[in-house]
């Protein structure tokens, strides 16, 4: 029988020119990629064997039946290998190997072994090939166990690579599902075919595609450090939290790096980064470095020895406390050392990332181990940025009214509106917590917007003039005060709901107008000079510097509630003199200077009278009403109006 060996030709040069890429680009430093290279060499080791096995039969005569059993038995042992090699690569790409038990690996080595022995005993059996009376090649029965037993580990590999799926990206699944179906269809066109070779053809071209996609150092290795990218990073991280891998990260940070290079230049600290991360990749032979960008690196361990973690991390700090050498250079680097554990400590993507990224002490001089609890306030920032995020792609905000009671009249004067954000997740979040963050972040910009558009459209769809309310008072951020088209965007608002700027007050805190008076005074003057007025909140919580108030046209001054409360407990009732006599000499200084007063947190009828007593404008507090949504607020002054009519 003639068999066509173009094929397995081909089969070895693809092989070949694998093996040549693998080693000029120095890409076999893990254990997945060591295991590739076994790989690629059987199946070259294979591919060799077959081409000769095929010559070698045909000149039995010439070569004798040693040089036949040698070519046949290597061919097979390799070829057979291939299949138990690529389980094992997928069990290691995919990060899995430390969650199978001992027991697994030896059953999975069951029918490698079989298959081996079977060859091995072949010169005595006879079982998986002999030649018959015509000295002609034939399979014997065990021939199809190899075959079964190599299906049995492809299959158990796209078991593994379908139940891990969502660990891998899509052109690695794509081409882990076609190296396999490349291994299994050859199978039985040659079935059909047995001169044609072409399986070993297919085998190659599938690792060719392997190597390009996922075996690929440009893809994977930092061009600087030469470890491990980002990119990378994320892979594995990715890779450990979907298939449930329990795995340790040192995070390694250099606060100082920064600094460094506005001194000794980018290209001398390059050169720094490259020893480091070469030191780093050093250290234990168990444990990959990657470079994670930002001047942080990362180390990872699937072994989740703390012995062996404890030791690492000792041996990096008493590193970092030496001075590290380039091109003449000699300078210490601070360290930061944080120890995260998955699932333990975080069980997502971006959580991780999160603490990876996020500074742990940025002007950070000394070399330590971080505690990990650092985070936990960062962690909850991030999610309350993201809740402001999606508070405000959803419309989801709250804004919430507190009536203002007018004291000479009796009756609701206006109304305070105040944000409330309530998440399906984090539940409540205080205005103190998420306003901070999205002045931080610039959203509050929007948050504003949104505020004001809410309080038109209340004060239009209600027609709050017909029940007295004169205006509502809505929050000014500094953060805001720096858009230039403030005013414009509110100016739009107003047309849009054919309202006046008088029907808002824009109320700013004590604490922002004294530490940004410039930027408040020009944006405050703008607005004013299309009608807008203005109250000071919060005033007496602190800031004593009376400038800011005579350089901005205030016309309700809102006294905190702590001066309030340190006159008369609202709790005990207790009074303080002094405190009293602050409280109305205050008032009595305002009501000079022609300022309108709104004294914050009354809640006792207590407290109340006192104000009176002082000629108090306007009163605020729980004693009249808690902030309420703006269902209740309407419905409270409906009914306020309709008990004042029966009066």
């Amino acid at each position: 029988m003639l068999y066509n060996v173009d094929f397995d030709i081909c089969a070895v040069f693809v092989s070949i020119f694998t093996i040549f890429f693998i080693f000029f680009n120095k890409g076999i430093k893990k254990t997945e990629n060591k295991i590739f290279l076994c790989l690629i060499i059987s199946a070259f080791i294979a591919s060799v064997f077959d081409t000769l096995t095929t010559y070698v039969n045909a000149y039995i005569f010439k070569n004798g039946y040693t040089y036949m059993d040698f070519t046949n038995y290597v061919f097979l042992i390799f070829h057979n290998i291939s299949s138990y090699s690529f389980l094992l690569y997928i069990i290691y790409l995919m990060h899995i190997n430390y969650k199978i038990k001992k027991l697994t690996f030896y059953i999975l080595t069951l029918p490698i072994i079989t298959s081996v022995l079977a060859i091995l005993t072949n010169p005595f059996t006879h079982l998986v090939y002999y030649f018959n009376k015509n000295n002609i090649y034939t399979h014997g029965p065990l021939i199809h166990l190899l075959y079964i037993n190599a299906i049995i580990y492809l299959f158990i590999s796209l078991g593994i690579i379908i139940k891990y799926r969502h660990a891998l990206s899509k052109i690695k699944l794509i081409t882990l599902i076609t190296f396999v179906i490349l291994c299994t269809i050859p199978v039985g066109i040659q079935f059909f075919y047995p001169t044609l070779l072409i399986e070993l053809f297919f085998q190659s071209i599938g690792l060719l595609g392997i190597l390009f996609s996922i075996e690929n150092k440009d893809d994977i290795i930092d061009n600087v450090t030469h470890v491990y990218n980002r990119y990378s990073f994320i892979s594995a991280i990715d890779s450990a939290i979907s298939t449930r891998t329990s795995l340790t990260i040192i995070v390694i940070k250099l606060p100082s790096f920064n600094y460094h290079n506005s001194t000794v230049g980018i290209k001398n600290m390059n050169g720094f980064l490259t020893e480091i991360a070469a030191w780093l990749n050093s250290l234990v032979s168990s444990v990959d470095c990657y470079d994670c960008e930002h001047i942080h690196f990362a180390l990872l361990n699937y072994k989740n020895d703390d012995t062996e973690i404890k030791k690492i991390t000792d041996t990096i700090l008493d590193k970092f406390n030496h001075s590290w050498s380039y091109n003449d250079l000699r300078i210490i680097f601070p360290v930061q050392l944080c120890i995260i554990k998955i699932p333990e400590n975080v069980n997502t993507l971006e959580q991780l990332m999160f603490i990876t990224d996020t500074p742990f002490k940025p002007n950070g001089t000394e070399s330590e181990l971080v505690d990990l609890n650092t985070f936990n306030e960062y962690k909850r920032k991030a999610e309350v940025e993201k809740c402001v995020e999606k508070a405000l792609a959803n419309k989801s905000f709250q804004v919430w009214y507190q009536p203002i009671w007018d004291c000479v009249q009796e009756k609701v004067y206006c109304a305070e509106a105040l944000l409330r954000l309530f998440d399906d997740e984090l539940g409540f979040i205080s205005p103190d917590e998420f306003i901070p963050i999205a002045e931080k972040n610039g959203a509050i910009v929007d948050v504003g917007k949104f505020v004001f558009e809410e309080v038109c459209k209340l004060y239009t769809e209600n027609n709050l003039q017909k029940f007295g309310i004169k205006f509502i008072e809505v929050n000014l951020s500094v953060v805001q005060c720096m858009n230039k088209k403030l005013t414009e965007s509110f100016e739009d608002l107003l047309k849009k709901y054919n309202l006046k700027a008088s029907c808002i007050n824009l109320e700013i805190t004590e604490s922002a107008a004294a530490s940004n008076q410039q930027t408040l005074i020009n944006s405050v003057s703008d607005l004013n000079k299309h009608g807008f007025r203005f109250a000071l909140d919060d005033y007496g919580s602190g800031y004593s510097n009376f400038s800011y108030m005579f350089g901005m046209p205030f016309s309700i001054i809102k006294l905190d509630k702590s001066i309030l409360w340190s006159a008369i407990d609202p709790k005990t009732g207790e009074k303080d003199k002094n405190a009293l006599l602050y409280l109305e000499s205050t008032m009595n200084m305002l009501k000079k200077m022609n300022y309108k007063i709104v004294v914050e947190g009354v809640e006792t009828e207590e407290q109340k009278d006192i104000l009176n007593e002082y000629h108090c404008d306007y009163i605020q507090g729980y004693y009249y009403s808690k902030p309420i949504p703006k269902d209740e607020f309407i419905k409270l002054i409906n009914e306020y109006c309709k008990d004042k009519k029966q009066t």
